[in-house]
């Protein structure tokens, strides 16, 4: 039984290293970061809508957590 995948658009701001934390996340994810559009300036704001499952997406929300709170 494969998980089922939800869509969820992702808000990364640059100033606090979140695409690097997402590229790492979608790699190991195994989304190709060549197909995501970026919709957000791609200066200080990235802004994807990924599909991934719930545990995928609230590791990626856990993470962002983290370091927005330093």
């Amino acid at each position: 039984m494969t998980a089922s995948l939800i869509s969820e658009e992702i808000i990364l701001l640059g100033d606090k290293g979140e695409p690097e934390i997402f590229q790492v996340w979608a790699e190991r994810t195994g989304l190709d970061m060549d197909t995501l559009i970026n919709t957000g300036c791609g200066c200080c704001v990235d802004i994807y809508t990924v599909q991934a499952t719930p545990e995928q997406l609230a590791d990626l929300r856990a993470q962002l957590a983290a370091v927005r709170n330093r």
